[in-house]
């Protein structure tokens, strides 16, 4: 009851705290967000320039009217269930769940991990793409919250326990949903795209991830982010130290005796997290002998590249096309 009444004053305070005028933020085709000048001119951010390094694509300076990816009405019937899976002193982990419409049998279950530089962010985030899976892909749509920095005592190990954590009560849960927990598939954005890699990595049932922006090697990430001005995510990440660290790049971690099915998106335009990410990720996942891996480099597009973009559709296209044709290998 206190936590329901806590999320209604924080829906209802949200526009006080700016959350409402992100949602307006001016963005163009490529995600970019535009500032706007005196003379009705737009600017971008001073890294994003960098990032392009000159380069002046068709509409970089145009505002973009985006639509949703998912519109809600499309859904919007999609039986949808928020469940409490852990709980802590200080806070309660949710889900939700979104089972499979008109399932006979058991059927696989696609995991969402949200983003948001894992200290901001929810699992609502995702709710739609669950929906979406449950309704259009035959399969049961799950979207998790998990311990975030700036809560009590949280590191990069309780984030992933958290995860793992998720999967069992999904496992514990599995008749009352009708869920086949032997085929598992991550997916998620950003920060979101690095633990699902990470879930994917180490999860002996994952059969597929598709990763969306996201960070799959630790160390230079966070050199090249913010110049390495981030102390509170170093710390998250144990000050970086080079044998840890790899710990927690999904790139290290490679399963040798079982494939996983690799799909990765990213944007040259990406002033949050470099494209060769992506690259890296991919090659490294094909030297190790993954057969199935798939990196799509969009030219000039940004970090919301899957989310803001004019390519948001094409990329979710591509997902649930992947998605359908590697989960049952």
């Amino acid at each position: 009851m206190k936590r329901a009444i806590l999320i209604c004053l924080a829906l209802l305070l949200a526009p006080s705290f700016g959350l409402g005028a992100q949602n307006q933020r001016i963005i163009n085709r490529y995600s970019m967000r535009l500032d706007p000048q005196e003379d009705g001119s737009y600017t971008l951010d001073s890294k994003t320039l960098s990032v392009l390094d000159g380069a002046e694509p068709e509409g970089l300076y145009e505002p973009y009217d985006r639509k949703p990816v998912i519109p809600s009405s499309i859904i919007k019937e999609v039986r949808c269930e928020e469940v409490f899976y852990k709980a802590y002193p200080d806070r309660e982990l949710n889900m939700f769940i979104a089972p499979a419409e008109k399932a006979e049998s058991p059927v696989p279950v696609v995991i969402f991990i949200h983003g948001g530089g894992w200290s901001a962010g929810n699992a609502r985030s995702f709710v739609k793409y669950a929906k979406y899976v449950a309704r259009y892909c035959g399969f049961a749509g799950v979207s998790v919250e998990y311990s975030m920095i700036g809560q009590d005592n949280v590191d990069i190990d309780v984030t992933m326990q958290d995860l793992h954590d998720a999967v069992k009560y999904l496992s514990d849960h599995a008749k009352e949903y009708n869920l086949d927990v032997t085929r598992l598939a991550f997916a998620g954005s950003s920060a979101g795209g690095h633990l699902s890699a990470m879930m994917a990595m180490t999860e002996p049932c994952a059969k597929v991830l598709s990763g969306w922006s996201g960070v799959y090697d630790m160390a230079p990430h966070l050199d090249y982010w913010k110049n390495g001005k981030k102390p509170h995510v170093r710390k998250y990440f144990f000050d970086v130290e080079p044998e840890r660290i790899k710990d927690y790049s999904p790139v290290y971690l490679i399963p040798q005796d079982r494939q996983v099915a690799v799909q990765l998106f990213h944007g040259t335009g990406d002033a949050s997290v470099h494209y060769s990410q992506a690259e890296r990720f991919a090659d490294a996942l094909e030297k190790a002998g993954q057969k199935t891996v798939e990196c799509h480099i969009y030219p000039w597009y940004g970090h919301g590249l899957t989310g803001s973009s004019d390519k948001n559709k094409e990329c979710l296209d591509l997902f649930v096309e992947f998605l359908k044709t590697h989960i049952y290998e």
